[in-house]
This record gives structure tokens, C-alpha cells and sequence, in this order.
């Protein structure tokens, strides 16, 4: 398993978008992803994941944070 940081930009600050980050590790989990945590209310998450490519999680997280909470922001991501 490989740690992954998604950093995803104005989650929390778009008015009536809110993303609560309970909501942000319950998608993560339904994604398949492993110990989901999040950083207060950053809109940041750590989770694990067997090895991908970052383009590959990136494709998986976006659609899925676009169709649950009716945002769309970018990935910055990083792993360890």
C-alpha cells in the first residue's frame, strides 16, 4: 500500500458547496480507498491505496467529488 495526499483546491470555500469532510472520507471510502483522513476542514485528504499512477486515482477522485457534492475542484496531488 502506498500513502496518497489529494489536496483539493476551494473545496470548502465555495459558497453553498460546502464539502463535509465526513462526506469527503465516505467518498474515499466508497472508492476503495483505504484509512481516509482528513486535515480539519483543509478539504485535504490522506488515504492509502495499492500502487497507480497519480493520474489514475486523480481520474477516479474528481468525477466521483463532482457528482456527490456538485463541485468540481482540481487535484494537486502527491505521494509518499
Amino acid at each position: 500500500m502506498t500513502n496518497y495526499v489529494a489536496l483539493l483546491h476551494s473545496i470548502v470555500i465555495a459558497p453553498g458547496k460546502r464539502v463535509v469532510m465526513a462526506d469527503l472520507r465516505d467518498m474515499a471510502s466508497s472508492l476503495g480507498y483505504r484509512n481516509p483522513r482528513t486535515l480539519v476542514t483543509t478539504g485535504n485528504i490522506v488515504f492509502e491505496a495499492p500502487d497507480s499512477p497519480l493520474g489514475e486515482i486523480e481520474a477516479k477522485l474528481e468525477p466521483t467529488l463532482s457528482q456527490k457534492a456538485g463541485t468540481n475542484p482540481p487535484c494537486a496531488r502527491a505521494c509518499w
